[in-house]
């Protein structure tokens, strides 16, 4: 999946956006397979040969005996290490959070979260399909998956995750101007709803609006990508303005996806789609974690349920924001807007079916939700307890329904009134100050990349000069210092063996040469100089012992 992601978000590989997205999405996927590898690790390691297998049949080579499931195998372990469901082992916490690092990566939440915007370069449906509805649910399912081996301090963990995730991600979406960067940032913060439900023990909820989430957001690109290709691939909202005059079929299929988004229902009651059902739930039990939590952190754990309230509310108001830019008011680019048509039918219905599966969800799923509810209250309370779980004991409270039933219309009709001019309005309030501090963070991505650009891609390149340097001129100059020692010792072995040892076997050769040329000379082949040569040599022979007897006496 992670290979798939990388090749279509590189997809215009001849462009340098999409070439440097693709490998910001791999690498940052690979950190966080780092981490579930490890908590993989722990689990191996700590169950490693208490897993058994089934007879199968009797097949051979099969282990008989009695099938034992993870959970099972860690719940008899703990139990003999003397450890309990409120006394749960390190080790199992340490699991939990590094499998949960996998999701971290794959569902781009806080701080791997910033992958997921820069993958909009990809074509757009890739952007609806893998990039906001299956892929980036990959993390979520995983995180359901092992929920139950999920410890208290591993719940705080996930949770406080899911909750910064949701939060800073509705305020990038805030301000941006691109409109697949608006639907990027929505899917960041819709994502971390689902993991703060899943950290604070709404996980059916959770899982519910991963179901209806895929729909509604699935819808919303590929809406997006009809106005790029009415608009001629501009993506920047500001240059819009009135374009449900000629997409009708397009924004209105928007606006139900925008309502579903919205979680929007008829307030006071429990009727509305898909969007209501689900991100309801997970609100109502995160009020019900802020309330078990309060004694341990205080008010701070108010804001479990506080911060994904006022989030709904941001939710509904940028993509307000986003429909009255793109559909209503006059249009900012007349050229645009005279060159825009509707979609070509192959694109029209799969947006008309999305946006009804985004309405019918609800309907059809509810009751299997809450049989799941159910049927797996039993399964997760051996480990954790199900006192402080929500599983939708306080989804139908009042106050659930006064905060979140009244959002949708307050907030779609405050950003649709602010935005139908276009950013006429919204440019004086960004200017105010205070206002404009946070706009500007907000715009540059809390400078997320600014700061991973300084901290790890400039430590990573710092560390790799130091090793250039360090492998240029210490490995490399002792390797060199070597060969120069051998290339100075071959010169002192050959000068040593011309000069002295050639040299002398040389010398001894010219030696023998000159002295057999002096013999050489006595022998000319006369008898008369052999003769003279033999008379003269006695004669010096009788001089040298007439003169040792004089000198030496007799």
């Amino acid at each position: 999946v992670g290979l798939t992601s990388y090749l279509l978000i590189g997809f215009w590989f001849e462009k340098r956006g999409p070439q440097l997205a693709c490998k910001k999405a791999f690498v940052m996927n690979r950190i966080g397979d780092a981490g579930f590898l490890i908590g993989f690790g722990i689990l191996f390691y700590q169950l490693g040969g208490k897993l058994l297998l089934p007879a199968a049949g009797g097949a051979s080579g099969m282990v008989e005996g009695q099938v034992v499931t993870m959970f099972e195998a860690i719940k008899t372990l703990i139990e003999q290490d003397g450890h309990s469901i409120t006394n749960p082992p390190l080790w199992l916490t340490a699991a939990g959070i590094g499998l949960f690092f996998g999701a971290i990566g794959k569902s781009a939440q806080f701080p791997l979260h910033t992958w997921l915007p820069d993958a909009m370069e990809g074509p757009t449906p890739v952007s609806s399909i893998v990039h906001s509805a299956t892929m980036v649910a990959a993390g979520v399912y995983l995180t359901g998956r092992i929920y139950p081996i999920l410890t208290p301090a591993a719940h705080v963990f996930v949770a406080v995750i899911g909750l910064i995730t949701l939060v800073i991600a509705a305020c990038m979406a805030l301000v941006m101007t691109d409109i697949k960067r608006v639907l990027a940032y929505s899917t960041l913060s819709q994502l971390g709803y689902m993991i703060l439900g899943l950290g604070a023990g709404a996980y059916a909820f959770a899982l519910f609006h991963l179901v209806t989430h895929a729909f509604f957001k699935c819808c919303l690109f590929q809406c997006s990508g009809s106005v790029i290709n009415a608009a001629h691939h501009e993506q920047d909202m500001r240059q819009y303005g009135g374009l449900g005059k000629k997409l009708p079929v397009t924004m209105a299929c928007y606006l139900v996806c925008t309502l579903a988004i919205a979680g929007a229902s008829i307030p006071w009651t429990e009727f509305g789609i898909s969007g209501f059902y689900s991100k309801d739930g997970i609100i109502a039990g995160t009020v019900s974690y802020g309330h078990a939590l309060h004694d341990t952190f205080g008010a701070a754990a108010n804001l479990f349920w506080l911060a994904p309230t006022v989030v709904a509310y941001i939710t509904v108001f940028y993509m307000a924001r986003s429909f009255a830019l793109t559909f209503l008011g006059k249009p900012r680019n007349q050229k645009l807007f005279d060159h825009a048509h509707e979609a070509p039918w192959t694109m029209c219905v799969p947006q008309i079916v999305l946006a009804a599966m985004a309405i019918l969800t609800a309907p059809f799923l509810m009751g299997f939700w809450q049989s799941l509810i159910v049927a797996s209250e039993p399964q997760v309370a051996w480990i954790q307890g199900a006192d402080h779980l929500a599983h939708g004991h306080a989804m139908h409270t009042t106050h659930v329904y006064l905060l979140n039933g009244l959002a949708w219309i307050i907030m779609l009709a405050a950003g649709i009134i602010l935005y139908i001019p276009g950013m006429k309005f919204s440019s004086k309030i960004a200017a105010i100050p205070g206002i404009n501090l946070l706009y500007t963070w907000a715009y540059n991505k809390f400078y997320f990349d600014a700061l991973y650009d300084t901290f790890v891609v400039g430590l990573g390149k710092l560390i790799s000069m130091i090793a250039a340097v360090f492998d240029k001129y210490i490995v490399d100059g002792i390797v060199n210092l070597v060969a120069l020692l051998g290339k100075a010792a071959a010169f002192l072995a050959g000068a040593f063996d011309i000069h002295l040892i050639d040299g002398s076997v040389n010398a001894a050769a010219a030696a023998a040469h000159s002295s057999g040329g002096l013999l050489r000379a006595t022998h000319a082949g006369r008898v008369r100089g052999y003769v003279l040569i033999f008379f003269a040599s006695a004669v010096l022979v009788v001089l040298a012992v007439v003169t040792t007897v004089i000198m030496f006496g007799a």
